[in-house]
Order: C-alpha cells, then structure tokens, then sequence
C-alpha cells in the first residue's frame, strides 16, 4: 500500500507528508526499526534517533550520525549522549569531535575512566583542570591510592579536599591499629597544614586570615609530634602483640624510653601506656638495666593487667628484685652539650637532667646522636649563615678520606696537646668558643636550656660535613642548625621530613623500603 501510494505522490513535500504517515502508522503498529527507517528518510532526524538510542540500537545511530550535517549540532549530541548511555566511548568521541564539542568530550574521558585521553586534551584545554582532577582524585582515593589523590586534589585546588581526606585515612590507620600507616598519614597532614600556611591559601583564592594560620601553624607541630610518636608506638605494639620479633632489643628499649618520656601527660588516641611500660620492664631485664626495669614493675602496679600477662608478671617481678638495683653503665646516655650522664628516664621529658637540651635521636635506632643546636648571636645573620652553610667554599674543607686516617687523633685542650689512639675524635676544644660555651655550667643552669650562641666568624670555622640545618619551606618556621661532636659517627639527615639517622641505617632502610623510614621520601636516596 505506502509503495504504491509513494509512486502517485505529485512533489518530494508530498512525499515527505506520506513517510512521516508511514512512521507514525510504523509506531502505532510497533514496527519500531521501520519507524525510524521512515524518519531517517522523511529528514526526521531527532525522532530516528530518539527511537534508536532508546533502544540501544547504535550501529544504526552511528551510521545516521555520521550523515548529519555539521549543523545539526543538537542531533549529534544527542547521540553522544545515547552513546554514552550505553557505554560506547568510541562512538560518542567522534560525535563530540564532529561538532568540536570538548566540553561534553573531557566529561566523557571522565566519565569512562579514560584518564590518558583527558590528561591529553587538558595538555591543550588546561581551563578543564578542575573537572578532570577532581573526579581523578576521588577515584585515585577509591582504589587505595591516597598519595596520588593528594596530588590530584591540590591540581584541581582543592586543598582542602586533600586534607579531609588525609585527616580521615590518619584516624582510620589510628583505629584500626595500624600505626605506621598512622605516623605516615599525620605526617602527611602536618606537612599539608605547613604548605597551605606557607602558599597563604585558603582553597578558594583567598588569603588565610592571620588567626586561622596560626591555628594552622599549631597544627603542623601537633601532627608532626605525633607522626612521630604512632611511628616510634608501632614497633613496640608489633613487639607487645606478636611473639617472636626480628627487631633489636637496644633499638626496641630506645624506643620505649623515647616514648615513655613524650607521653608523660597526654597519652595520644590508640597508643597504649601498658604496652610501652611492659616492653621496658622486659626488655630493661634482657639488656641488664635493671633498676629500669624494677621501676617499670612498679608502675605496672597501677594498670589493670590482663588475666592470663598476671603470672608471667609476678614472676618477673620476684626474680628483678634478687638483681642489683643499678642500670648497666654503658647503657646511660651522656649528654653532648653538656657531657653529664642521665638516667634512663626523665621525669622532665626527653630532655637532659643537668641542661635540658633536647635529645636529637635517630628515628631507626632511637639513640640519641651527637648534635648540639646553636643559633646565631644576630637572628638577622640567620639568612647569611644559610648561604655560608651552602656555599661549597666558605666552610672549612670536610673529613679525611678514609685511607688518610692512621688511627692516631691530636686534640688541643688548654694549651695542651692530647694524643689518643683510636678514640672517636671530638669536637671539644677549649681554645674554641663553642666548646667553652658547652663547658659553661653555670650559664646552663642560670638560664635552663638556650642553645650555643655564635657569630658568621665561628661558622666559618666549622666543617661542611659536621653541620646540618633543619629548614622548612617557605619562612613560617624558624631554621635549626646542629653541629656534629662526634664527626666519625655519620650522620643523615631526610630533608624532606628533617628526621636524622645513622648514615648507614638510612642508607639499608632507604634501598630496603625505596626512600625516607619515616616519611618515605626519595630526596636523599643513596646513589
């Protein structure tokens, strides 16, 4: 019937008037595939493709895309939308790219996780960074790959965004007792909190108001205080909960004292005091320190012990109290500014007893290393003491090389000339003002703890080598300089997270675990 009523049609209007009858009698009939046949034919194209896309008919929409003209702008985004509907990546790219719609294009690459080919078209179009970040982020953090969303978060400036996030995944790893993901992801967030204060932003194109960056500022000493702590708690909570353990005991006792003396007050969410007072009373046994550990029974008195830790506990308690009540003298640590010896805990803090210098200590062994803090006399040489620092020549030359050193060391000390043989070798001279400064008793106890003073004229006199600066980006947080006593003991320093260590265990942990111990970073990897 529609054949022969076509062939008696007297003009292509006519005609066109009969198809589009023929598509709605094909409608009407459920003839849907002649329906939109008939539309294509009658110039219909919006209802073709409506029928088509609903009924995931694509290879026949495609085809009908590629006929339309240029102009028909709102017919092929259509069909890129049915294309994406259904999940045709391919076909809804050239329906886009047909009519230069890069807009609907980039949301598309996001869309169908094609990131390579968003990141492609940003490297062209970079006014889409926020639209392809931001839902790169979310699904960086949705697969468990948090350091890279950071990243994304703060391309797509969204700061903010980026600490939420660290915030959360740093009390989950608190929760969940995971506690060197937890150091790892406080340090992550003490450094976040820095750089927004040091970038002034708020996330939103503005300044940080001066109240608000304070907070801030606080917040960075606070996290960073207790990265460090969740750091040092995980090896004694895998001591305390697994029963065998390949660590060392000295490092393991270090690490204990360490905490016991930083948790004095308040004791962080997750961190348990019992733990690290039953690792000292067992490990201060083992290492022969054994008025340590008689005291770390004592104060197991006040916990509430597990039912089946009570036995084993008494018994240890009997057999500690038949041992001298005396620590193992080499066991002490000696403090390098002022050359006292301290007891092993202080009720002060991680500080010395007769000077209250703070004890720098290796965040692998947990040691204490021979670095004495000094300042400039002049802060305002601060700026040019940093230049002379790294300066390649404005220093003293460094060590002997290796093959040079014949054992033998010459030190001066009143006018008098001391040879020793293989001694470490230190720094105290007393013809030198810092070494007099250190000697100064009573400077120390008049004024408590106030680091070396000196002047550009005796940082001139140092070696290269023997000094290290604790500096943070920007100029928020005031630089720390330390000088090495001991020069034959080497030292590194991560300059990303500003934590020292033993030469040689940096460089072991840093080849084993691919960057910094403690913060993970690659800047100072062994060559």
């Amino acid at each position: 019937m529609w054949p022969e009523a076509k062939q008696i049609c007297p003009n292509d209007e006519n005609l066109k008037d009969l198809i589009r009858r023929q598509a709605r009698w094909a409608e009407e009939t459920g003839d849907w595939q002649e329906a939109a046949d008939m539309w294509v034919q009658s110039g219909d194209y919006m209802r073709a493709i409506t029928i088509m896309g609903e009924r995931g008919w694509l290879d026949p929409l495609i085809d009908v895309c590629r006929q339309l003209n240029k102009n028909e702008m709102q017919a092929i985004k259509t069909c890129g939308q049915y294309f994406r509907k259904h999940g045709i990546h391919q076909y809804a790219k050239e329906a886009y790219l047909k009519i230069n719609d890069l807009k609907s294009l980039m949301q598309l690459h996001v869309e169908m996780l094609k990131w390579d080919e968003a990141f492609q078209l940003l490297e062209s179009h970079p006014e889409y960074a926020e639209e392809v970040y931001l839902p790169y982020a979310e699904w960086l953090a949705l697969n468990d790959r948090f350091d890279e969303a950071q990243e994304a978060f703060k391309k797509a400036n969204k700061p903010l965004f980026a600490l939420r996030m660290i915030e959360q995944l740093a009390y989950n790893g608190v929760l969940e007792r995971r506690f060197k993901d937890a150091g790892y992801y406080f340090w992550k967030l003490a450094y976040e909190n820095l750089r927004i204060v040091q970038a002034n932003d708020d996330g939103e194109g503005g300044a940080i108001p001066l109240e608000e960056s304070q907070k801030k500022l606080h917040k960075f000493h606070e996290y960073y205080r207790r990265a460090e702590l969740y750091y040092a708690y995980a090896n004694i909570h895998k001591y305390t909960e697994i029963p065998f353990t390949s660590q060392d005991p000295t490092n393991l006792f270090h690490i204990a004292r360490y905490l016991m003396m930083n948790v004095r007050t308040e004791v962080p969410m997750g961190i348990s005091k019992l733990s690290i007072v039953l690792a000292l009373a067992k490990l201060g046994k083992q290492l022969e320190t054994y008025k340590l550990a008689r005291h770390a029974h004592d104060k197991l008195q006040g916990f509430v012990i597990p039912k089946n830790m009570m036995d084993a506990l008494d018994l240890q308690s009997v057999t500690i109290r038949a041992k001298p009540f005396q620590d193992k003298e080499e066991m002490l640590p000696i403090c390098y500014r002022c050359s006292s010896t301290n007891p092993l805990l202080n009720n002060n803090g991680d500080v010395c007893a007769n000077c209250h210098a703070p004890f720098v200590r290796s965040f692998h062994s947990f040691d204490h290393l021979p670095l004495v803090e000094f300042r400039m006399q002049d802060p305002r040489d601060d700026e040019d003491a940093l230049k002379m620092i790294e300066s390649p020549n404005m220093l003293q030359a460094g060590r002997k090389k290796e093959g040079d050193d014949d054992g033998w060391n010459t030190q001066s000390a009143g006018g008098t000339q001391v040879l020793t043989f293989g001694a470490m070798q230190t720094d105290l001279n007393m013809d030198d003002p810092f070494s007099r400064q250190l000697m100064n008793l009573d400077i120390q106890s008049s004024k408590g703890y106030t680091p070396v003073l000196i002047n550009l004229t005796m940082l001139k006199q140092f070696k290269k080598e023997d000094i290290f600066v604790v500096k943070w980006p920007g100029n928020v947080v005031k630089p720390k300089f330390f000088r090495n006593m001991i020069p034959d003991v080497a030292i590194s320093m991560c300059e990303e997270c500003n934590h020292f260590f033993h030469e040689e265990d940096f460089e072991f942990e840093c080849l084993k675990k691919g960057g910094c111990p403690f913060c993970g970073s690659t800047k100072n990897m062994p060559s």
